[in-house]
């Protein structure tokens, strides 16, 4: 669920899985759905949406790992 153009990307931070960065560019919608879902290796990480942080004046959402699942073959 990365975006879809700069104009519509935010930043995040991610907390709690070890493959993917810590911080990512995702679409603005998913901020506002408070979910993230990133495909990585053979499935997806999923995240929450847990806090906000402040980082040179702006507001970062804070994503905390939920689960994983696997793609289906």
């Amino acid at each position: 669920m990365t975006g879809r153009g700069e104009a519509h990307d935010v930043e995040v931070e991610l907390v709690g899985c070890t493959g993917i960065g810590p911080r990512i560019a995702v679409d603005r919608s998913a901020v506002v759905e408070g979910r993230l879902k990133i495909l990585f290796g053979a499935g997806y990480e999923h995240f929450d949406l847990h806090h906000f942080i402040e980082r040179n004046g702006e507001s970062v959402p804070v994503f905390v790992w939920t689960d994983r699942t696997w793609i289906a073959e």
